[in-house]
């Protein structure tokens, strides 16, 4: 019995030993494991933070070129409209809105048919449409009652714009009063006429004064021929 007791006694020591090696190989393996997963926690935080930052740059870089396009929109003179391929408008400058006399909420998402008249506004479909299908670029020139009922002569030019990828997106369209330059060449037309008027009057003038000059310079001169001859006489 006591022989006996000293096996168990060493089988139950050496079973200890080895569930304790195990459970110190399993501690081990487990705490690597900890380790391991905290490594690739720690590498997805930093690389989440990454991500945060560099989208945060991104988009106030974003916000900062749209500032700025909308400034430099802004400084033109011009009124200046963009479109989309269905002649949605997205967007003017505020040359645009006091030329129509609309606000942007009055203009963005609406179409030529919401902001004129039937006819004008099918001209304008029309000319967006010729856009859209290859013409990039469409130039006329048209009389136009703006937003304050002052009436203009104005050239616009409707140019295509491309996606990131070269596809056609839509339009952007710029408007140019030529008011002043049609007045000054209507001014200089009439001028040019009054000038060729004073002209042709004085031509005509000239002429008469040429008629009424020679009639009697040539009685004077048939006059002295005659004094000549009886001169020659005596």
């Amino acid at each position: 019995d006591h022989q006996l007791l000293e096996i168990l006694q060493d089988a139950i020591a050496e079973h200890n030993s080895v569930i304790e090696n195990q459970w110190l190989d399993s501690r081990n393996t487990l705490e690597q494991q900890v380790v391991t997963w905290n490594q690739r926690l720690e590498e997805k935080n930093r690389l989440l933070q990454w991500q945060v930052q560099e989208r945060e740059r991104i988009e106030k870089e974003l916000r900062n070129n749209l500032i700025f396009l909308k400034t430099l929109l802004n400084s033109i003179p011009n009124p200046i409209f963009f479109k989309n391929l269905q002649g949605t408008y997205l967007g003017c400058n505020q040359a645009f809105e006091r030329f129509t006399g609309l606000s942007m909420e009055q203009i963005v998402g609406r179409t030529a048919h919401h902001l004129y008249p039937k006819g004008r506004a099918d001209k304008y479909q029309e000319l967006d449409l010729a856009v859209s299908q290859g013409q990039r670029e469409v130039i006329y020139e048209e009389t136009v009652q703006a937003g304050d009922g002052s009436i203009h002569d104005i050239v616009i030019s409707r140019t295509a714009f491309t996606s990131a990828d070269d596809k056609l997106a839509g339009l952007v369209g710029i408007v140019m009063d030529v008011s002043q330059h049609k007045r000054a060449e209507e001014t200089l037309r009439q001028a040019k006429e009054v000038a060729e008027q004073a002209n042709r009057a004085k031509s005509a003038f000239l002429a008469n004064m040429c008629h009424e000059l020679r009639t009697p310079l040539n009685a004077i001169l048939g006059y002295s021929e005659i004094l000549q001859e009886e001169m020659g006489e005596t």
